[in-house]
């Protein structure tokens, strides 16, 4: 089994980094994985109060020793983007200036715009 061994000031800056809310949940939960491994609280105990499988604390816990506090708080997890996300401001600009009547229409403008064909399908579930 893996054991860390968590000096004093690594315990500190896990506990501030606990504190800080600009962290996100994910991150938080890798945190007390490790705040609880430190204070001898078993695998078991802990994959079940976070939820989590006891591999999951493990790779939390190796994960914690080869990068340390950065390689827990890093988001690991694919976010798409948009394709149109580079030219959101100048789509607001047009649509700000020349408002548009229509998501029809909005679709053309963000086409002539960007080259990029947006499709708009209606929600019919109502």
């Amino acid at each position: 089994m893996l054991r860390l061994n968590l000096s004093d000031t690594d315990l500190e800056t896990l506990s501030e980094a606990l504190d800080d809310p600009s962290i996100d949940e994910r991150a938080k939960r890798k945190l007390l994985a490790i705040r609880m491994h430190a204070l001898n609280v078993p695998h078991a105990a802990i994959a079940r109060t976070l939820n989590i499988t006891d591999d999951t604390v493990t790779n939390y816990l190796k994960l914690y020793e080869s990068k340390g506090l950065d390689g827990l708080l890093e988001n690991r997890f694919f976010q798409p983007t948009s394709k149109v996300a580079p030219f959101f401001d100048a789509i607001k600009k047009s649509l700000a200036e020349e408002p548009v009547a229509s998501a029809k229409e909005g679709a053309a403008r963000i086409k002539k715009l960007t080259q990029i064909e947006v499709r708009i399908s209606a929600f019919s579930g109502w």
